[in-house]
Formats: C-alpha cells, structure tokens, sequence
C-alpha cells in the first residue's frame, strides 16, 4: 500500500527512501445509511486488532496504528437517515526527511511507531531535547479524521491555545429527565483543530531534523546495544490510497522503541493477555433543516436522558445506557455523538445510530446533510505494559486512557 520517493525538490506529501535489503522483515468518514430492521450483525474481535468497519482506519478518538492487524468484519446494512455529502481530506503538504542509510553504525536515539497525535506529539518533544529521532508510519502525512475535543486550560497548557477550530465558554451535563436543566460546567471546551495541530507538530519535527518513513514494522529485536526494527513497505505513497506489488523490506537501528499505535498490542509486552471494555460511539457533522435550537457558547458533555426511546430501547438501556454528546457550530451546523461509555463487549454501531436516531426526532430535528461521520471504539480497562522491557508505549499504547471519555 505504500512506497517512497527519491529526495530532492520538494515534493509534495512524499517521504524519502531508504535503500531495499535482503533481510525480512483509526474515525472513517462513510455514508449515513438508513437504520437496518433487525438485530445488527455481530463483529468479530481478535488479538492485535480491534472491531473494524472495513476501508481504511476509522475514526475515532483512537491513535493511529502502524502495524499490520487482522481484518475484521464489517457490518451489513448500515442505518441512515439522510444523504453524506462528505467532507474531503487532502493530505499534508510537507516535504520529509527520509530515513537515513547509516543507523547500524549511527543509530537512532529514538525510533517513534505511529504517527497518531501520541507519537507525532513524542517526536516534537524528543526532538525538541536534542535527540535524533525518526519515525515510521504508513501515511505520516494523512489528515487525522478524528474529532477531539479537550479542557481549553489543559490544551493551552501544552503551548496548544492556537489550535481551536471552536471554544465553548461552558458545558453542561444531563444525568436524568427529572432534570432537563442538569449541571452546568463553568470550564472552557475546546473542539481541537486537528490540521492545524498536527501542521504546528509536523512543522516543528521537520525543523528539528525527525526524519520520517512510510512503513509498517513487522518485527522488533532487541539486542545489547538498542534494537533493530524490520520495516515493510506496503506500495502505497503518503496520499493515495491505491495499491501497487511493492514489497520493500528496510532495516532501522535504533537505542529506543517507542511504540505509539495505539491499541494493536504487537510491539510492547503486557502484564498479561486481557479482553478490554469498549467505549463505542457513533456520530455526525451534519446540517439541519431548522434551527438545532443547542445554544451556541455552551457545549453538551453529556446527556444521559433516555425518555425518547421507544419501549424495545429505553429496556435495553436500563443496562446498557447511552449519552448524547453535542458541539453547537451554528445555528444549523452541529457535532451529535451517541456513546456509549464502557460495555464488555462493546455496543453495535448499529444500535447507536439508531438511538441517534431517535434521539434526534424526539427534538423535532431533521438532519439535512452530512459532512462528516465518526465511528469510535476506545479499549477500556486494560492492563499495563510490562515493566521493564526495551520496548516503550504512549498513548493508548500504555494504557493512558482517561477512564470516562476515552
């Protein structure tokens, strides 16, 4: 699925390559689709990769991964209420530095796996300290489909405050009917700008001299000195999708792994095998016919009431609740996300559309289009990394997952 390009000229969105060797070696924008009858099918789960759609990664609050994983079923007969007219993502324009020919006699100080908001985050803070880093994605320069949303005083702590597509001076949350007025959080909510913030990251590694490949790992050694990662490339450049028969094969050194891809579990070692929670949330950017009626400077965190469910639901969540959780844009634009919060296993898609579904008509709202559609499945409540090991995780990786909003 990928390959590399010769340095020179700037070229856009391309990284450069490495020689060949001898040795071996996540929130997707889709239709929004009417609400099936029936019970949804059932997603099958592995080791090293979690429930999938199909297509290329989801989106989601969830890292990018840089490892192979197994593919998964994708469910049939996806709800809609309304045609997606969705947005487009044109990759990043940056010229990348290649990975370098020498790492055997000059290795790395830190070799990064994945290029999600963890490890892009991890490349400008390590180089920012002066080591020599690189670091491997498929598509280092993919647009991160995913929506954030962050505490503005937490964001602006990291240096971050200029990277708000949108700032809410207020959130509320809803616990039950009984009251609709709920409680008002007197703190910033901020949705985070990702192209921005990933150019700002990009931006800064680029200048700090990271350099970058466009592989997938497909094996870790460790040895006295560091370790050795054998990387695959997979015939596809930084912005395409289509595929080609290369199979390049590379050898990077490095003295340090840094394992940031989330949750796939095929680099760090874990205390013990675990089958984790599920957070699962399914939501839109989407126009409304009328007014949504959502006041613009406040943000819904969370609102858990369920009296618009019809009988078959509103039983159903008595074990297994779900919230809305809004970002007002304008009057008729608008974030809506049904989640639910943890469920072992996690709850169908499926299930979720369609108490957004009738969510949405219980407000007396009509959705008009659809830029957007998210799809979020976050692990929750697994174990932590063996402790020591030469290999290291952030992110989700290492188990730093907020144990409410994922």
């Amino acid at each position: 699925m990928w390959s590399s390009f010769a340095a020179g000229a700037p070229v856009h969105a391309r990284v450069s390559p490495v020689p060949r060797v001898t040795t071996r070696a996540t929130r997707v924008t889709r239709a929004w689709s009417k609400p099936s009858s029936g019970a949804p099918p059932k997603q099958r789960r592995t080791r090293g990769a979690l429930p999938s759609l199909g297509g290329q990664e989801r989106s989601g609050r969830i890292g990018q991964s840089s490892i192979a994983a197994a593919a998964t079923d994708e469910p049939q007969n996806k709800p809609t209420l309304s045609p997606a007219k969705q947005m487009a993502h044109k990759p990043h324009e940056f010229t990348l530095a290649g990975l370098t020919t020498t790492s055997r006699s000059d290795r790395y100080d830190l070799l990064i796996v994945g290029c999600g908001p963890a490890g892009l985050s991890a490349a400008d803070r390590a180089s920012e300290k002066g080591l020599r880093v690189a670091l491997v994605d498929p598509k280092p320069l993919n647009v991160w489909r995913n929506n954030y949303g962050v505490w503005v005083d937490e964001f602006e702590a990291l240096g971050l405050g200029d990277c708000f597509s949108n700032v809410w001076p207020k959130a509320r949350v809803v616990l039950d009917d009984d009251d609709p007025n709920g409680i008002q959080l007197d703190r910033a909510y901020g949705q985070v700008d990702r192209i921005k913030l990933k150019n700002k990251l990009l931006e800064r590694c680029v200048a700090r001299g990271v350099q970058f490949g466009a592989f997938v790992v497909d094996t870790v050694t460790h040895e006295e000195n560091g370790s050795v990662v054998v990387l695959k490339g997979l015939g596809n450049t930084p912005d395409s999708d289509s595929e080609s028969d290369s199979n390049d094969v590379t050898t990077v050194h490095a003295k340090l792994v840094l394992d940031a891809t989330g949750h796939v579990r095929k680099i760090v070692e874990f205390e013990r095998d675990f089958t984790p929670g599920y957070q699962a949330a399914f939501g839109i950017v989407c126009e409304t016919e009328e007014p949504h009626g959502f006041p613009l400077d406040e943000m819904l965190f969370m609102d858990w009431r369920d009296g618009h469910l019809d009988a078959k639901f509103k039983a159903q969540n008595n074990d297994h609740p779900t919230f809305l959780y809004a970002m007002p844009f304008s009057a008729n634009r608008i974030f809506f996300e049904e989640t639910s919060l943890v469920e072992r296993p996690g709850l169908q898609f499926d299930d979720l559309k369609l108490k957004l579904t009738q969510r949405l008509a219980a407000r007396g709202i009509t959705v008009k289009s659809v830029q957007e559609e998210e799809y979020c499945l976050i692990p929750m409540g697994g174990v932590l990394p063996t402790l020591p090991q030469r290999a290291l995780g952030v992110g989700g990786t290492a188990g730093v997952v907020h144990p409410s909003p994922g």
